[in-house]
């Protein structure tokens, strides 16, 4: 060979050695950049399915629970049909989604891409070499690593833990198919010079273009992935570096628009509250040196001025030597959840500090919590009574039907009150007032009950001591023959022993609190008063200790003449006059009027009993609920923009109106009798007519219409206008209230004679569901009603029935069911019209 030939050659070698050196260079370089750009895009990727996914998964857990199979069935079910319109990427690119079930890796999504043969299978043991990322996924690791896949293939994949479901998330795609446009390259080269540049660059350009096209698919399908998710998502790029990339999302929850504000870690550590940045620093450091998990709350400072709270997470990764590179994660708003624990703290701090005594148990009784106070006040300590039965306080002192009736209320779903004599755990007896009342849940279902405890045994030992000496100074002079009236300076009732009633035919709580004057005539009355005022501003008057005969006046309106004797007395700096009366007439009233009085007795006695209830109930429980009416008009006002405390400071409100409609009602049935009627002379039939018209175009739209069945008398009799008409509204409401599909009501008079007196007859017929017979004879009791809870107080009959009393009259009910219910009135005094009238 020629020195020509050979320098050819030669140079040929070298070119070539040159090509191909370039070549490799230039195919290893751009190997390594193409093989870190799928690394980045594979992370990319799983790291935002990751974090949609769990989304998706705090949403279903808030919002779906009632999905079938759970909420976690819902976020799987919509995970499937999410995957099953993906077409992967690359030729081999695909997601698998997995659990572990013991020594076993679950796949729970199967390859999409057409070209496998290969699909997923069902199980792989986790002892296999096979599915080496979804293990680390699996372990809770995040990452990318070169290994086998369930094929056996070698892939690149990259893998990341979905905790919030106990899930392992992989995205892979096959070394062979990033190797192979650079194998084949690489062989090409082999022909030296420029053929191997041409070729080289044809296959560059050749294999950019869906690699170009791969990348532009993988960041369209990111960019929707980072819009879909309400978290914010954050970029580090360069953890030795500021700059950093912020998604429109994190912008957002701060308030800005995208791109506001620098995205970079000074200006995100600007973000934080000072007291946070530590913490902040530490967690940084733990997981870059000891590779701690990077989940923290800290309060960020939103464009308002206001700092909320937010949840971090993130993830880095490290080169070859362990030092971090790059780290990403996401923001989450957890400002509402934050508020709503410390809320429940606090609340859960006032019950366990509260004076009363707190037992919350389940559905089956078993006692689930106590507070301090129940723990004083029984003397057990917490673990003698966490999963017992509060059974083990009983006494056996109640009898077992108190319990029953207990148990029967509750069981209707309905709170219980009462006292219970219980047994500390030294075997003290102790009194203690109960409210107990069902919580329940969503559905209705009873979950828990819970206890109010407060300790009454000092209450009752005083108690018993004052009845005692009340009984033994009452029993003295309640066994007086003569009558013992005492008022105070005022003139009003503050004493009236069983010897006044019997002279004035009133009972004790008829007249106590009000002025003397009801038990003296008319034609007395002024001149009573003037020498009362007398004897108030002097103190002297001729009435003092000397003994008079006057004439006093029954409760009847009958005049008897009595012997009066009047002393004074003081008592705690108040000065009251005592009337010691004797009756010295010999009328009797006849056996119809005692019958009379008799039940007049029973009727005051009840409207007494409720007047007391009225007294003691109206202070001690209106003053609470106004107190909680206004705190809760605070809230709402404070809260406005926060829908859940709007929510519930409504429905409190709710709750507060009931019980005022349920204490005026109690009231005004107390004050029965107390209020003089104010009767004039009237034809009463206009007065119902008057009624029917304000209701009458209202309820022909619930199709209930009115029939008139008028006797052709005009009645005149003396009667209470507005409380007559206060009886008739309540009637045909209650009438129109049994016909909820629609009827007739029928309105009549006729005049009637009983018992050799006069009445008029008024009658109200309804054409609806009737009641029974033991329903009918409770219809006018206080409190009784057919209603639901919260329809009505069941006071309306029981005042409707006292009116028609008050007028001197009676009213009584006759019903069917299924055929409707009928109330008569019968008034006294009836005159017949002078004019005759075609009254239907």
């Amino acid at each position: 060979m020629t020195a020509e030939k050979k320098q050819r050659f030669y140079l040929l070698i070298i070119m070539v050695m040159v090509s191909i050196g370039v070549g490799s260079v230039v195919l290893f370089k751009t190997y390594q950049e193409h093989l870190r750009d799928h690394k980045m895009q594979l992370l990319n990727i799983v790291k935002t399915q990751a974090h949609i996914i769990e989304s998706v998964a705090e949403f279903d857990d808030k919002y779906s629970s009632n999905f079938p199979g759970g909420s976690r069935e819902a976020t799987l079910s919509q995970i499937r049909k999410a995957h099953d319109k993906i077409e992967g990427f690359g030729n081999t690119g695909e997601f698998l989604l997995a659990q572990r079930e013991g020594n076993f890796i679950i796949f729970l999504l199967r390859s999409s891409q057409k070209k496998f043969k290969a699909k997923a299978p069902d199980a792989v043991p986790l002892s296999s070499n096979l599915s080496e990322p979804m293990k680390l996924a699996l372990q809770g690791k995040s990452g990318i690593i070169i290994g086998l896949d369930y094929r056996g293939e070698k892939v690149l994949a990259a893998y990341e833990p979905v905790n919030a479901l106990d899930l392992g998330l992989v995205a892979k795609m096959d070394i062979s198919e990033i190797q192979k446009p650079f194998i084949q390259a690489t062989v090409t080269a082999g022909f030296g010079g420029a053929i191997i540049i041409l070729v080289g660059t044809f296959a560059f350009f050749r294999m950019s273009k869906p690699l170009i096209r791969t990348i532009q698919e993988s960041q369209e399908r990111y960019e929707m992935a980072v819009k879909g998710t309400k978290d914010g998502l954050w970029d580090w790029m360069d953890v030795n570096r500021e700059e950093e990339w912020w998604s429109p999302q994190w912008y957002n929850l701060l308030g800005y628009r995208d791109r506001e504000i620098e995205a970079n870690f000074s200006n995100f550590k600007n973000f934080l509250h000072p007291d946070d940045l530590p913490s902040l620093e530490n967690a940084l450091k733990a997981h870059f040196e000891q590779r701690r998990i990077f989940d923290l709350e800290f309060r960020m400072k939103h464009k308002s001025g206001s700092y909320k709270w937010f949840r971090g997470r993130g993830e880095a990764v490290f080169d070859s030597e362990g030092n971090p590179e790059r780290m990403s994660g996401s923001i989450q708003d957890i400002d509402a959840l934050k508020k709503n624990v410390d809320r429940i703290r606090k609340l859960s701090r006032v019950v366990e500090e509260s004076p009363i005594a707190v037992l919350i148990t389940d559905a089956d009784g078993k006692i689930e919590y106590v507070n301090s106070s129940l723990l004083k006040i029984s003397g057990y300590s917490l673990h003698e009574v966490i999963g017992q039965n509060p059974r083990m306080f009983k006494s056996g002192e109640s009898p077992q039907e108190y319990y029953e009736n207990l148990w029967g209320t509750l069981s209707a779903g309905s709170e219980w009150r009462g006292v219970f004599l219980n047994k500390r755990k030294n075997g003290d007896l102790y009194w203690e007032s109960v409210l107990i009342a069902p919580l329940k849940d969503e559905d209705g279902k009873v979950t828990n009950y819970i206890g109010l405890k407060e300790d009454i045994t000092e209450k009752k030992r005083l108690e018993s001591t004052l009845i005692d000496h009340e009984r033994l100074i009452r029993s003295v002079i309640e066994h007086l023959k003569d009558g013992l009236v005492i008022v105070n300076k005022k003139g009003f009732i503050q004493m009236f022993n069983f010897g006044a009633e019997s002279v004035f035919g009133y009972k004790s709580n008829e007249v106590m609190n009000k002025n003397i004057s009801i038990l003296i005539p008319e034609a007395l009355r002024e001149k009573h008063l003037a020498g009362f005022e007398k004897l108030k501003k002097s103190g002297k008057s001729d009435i003092l200790s000397s003994s008079l005969e006057v004439e006093g006046r029954k409760k009847n309106g009958g005049l008897f003449p009595l012997e009066l004797r009047v002393t004074e007395m003081v008592q705690r700096g108040e000065k009251f006059f005592i009337g010691i009366i004797r009756d010295i007439s010999e009328k009797k009233e006849n056996e119809e009027k005692l019958k009379n009085a008799q039940k007049k007795m029973l009727v005051s006695q009840k409207l007494a009993s409720i007047g007391e209830l009225a007294a003691g109930v109206s202070h001690e429980v209106m003053n609470p609920v106004n107190i909680i009416s206004i705190h809760a008009q605070l809230l709402q006002r404070k809260m406005e923009h926060d829908e859940n405390v709007q929510n519930f400071s409504n429905k409190v409100d709710n709750e507060i109106k009931r019980i005022q409609k349920i204490m005026n009602g109690l009231l005004e049935f107390s004050r029965m009798g107390d209020v003089s009627l104010v009767k004039k002379d009237g034809i009463l039939r206009k007065d119902i007519e008057e009624v029917i018209g304000l209701v009458e175009d209202k309820f022909k739209l619930d199709n209930v219409l009115f029939v008139r069945d008028w006797c052709c008398d005009d009645a005149l009799l003396s009667y209470d206008s507005d409380k007559m008409r206060q009886v008739f509204l309540n009637l045909v409401n209650n009438a129109k209230y049994a016909m909820p599909e629609g009827g007739a009501i029928t309105v009549g008079c006729r005049p009637m004679e009983k018992s050799g007196k006069k009445f008029h007859q008024y009658f109200f017929k309804d054409t609806g569901t009737g009641m029974e017979e033991e329903v009918a004879l409770k219809i006018f009791d206080p409190f009784f009603t057919t209603k639901p809870e919260g329809k009505g107080t069941g006071m309306g009959l029981a005042i409707v029935h006292g009116i028609i009393e008050e007028h001197g009259g009676e009213i009584f009910v006759e019903s069917q069911i299924g055929k409707g219910t009928e109330f008569f009135i019968n008034l006294p005094g009836w005159q017949g019209g002078a004019r005759q009238n075609n009254c239907n």
